[in-house]
């Protein structure tokens, strides 16, 4: 199950109840990490089209025990994984992947494309860390 409300308690209640074999995944990347250390499997991930080696990496840090490792890959990413709802989804992860050089088109109304200042704002987040996570 895809869990998006951001309601920890109610997510933790859901898996202590849920049947063995039931699996949790985030639907909020910043959750992500708080999410496996409640007992969630993992994420359906928008900022996985920007930094998906690095969410991966954080994932498999905190489920081979390397809690700090992965929370401070947390930390680095959190600005990535904000940015990216700044505006309605899929508006500025297509920003983005543009940003990235991948060629993804417009978004189709009656969602519109970023401003320049909300272009300008996401690319000094983003781009840094696209820069950042490639070397």
């Amino acid at each position: 199950m895809k869990e998006a409300s951001g309601d920890l308690d109610a997510i933790a209640n859901l898996i202590e109840h849920a049947p063995e074999g039931f699996s949790v995944y985030s639907g909020d990347d910043s959750l992500t990490l708080p999410l496996l250390s409640i007992g969630g499997t993992g994420v359906v991930s928008v900022a996985s089209h920007i930094v998906g080696n690095e969410m991966q990496q954080m994932v498999r840090n905190y489920l081979a025990g390397q809690v700090t490792a992965a929370a401070m890959q947390h930390r680095q990413l959190l600005p990535v994984m904000k940015s990216l709802f700044t505006a309605p989804n899929p508006t500025a992860v297509k920003a983005a992947l543009e940003m990235k050089g991948v060629k993804v088109g417009p978004v189709r109304l009656p969602l519109v494309p970023l401003t320049a200042e909300e272009q300008q704002h996401l690319q000094s987040i983003v781009q840094p860390s696209i820069n950042f996570f490639v070397s």
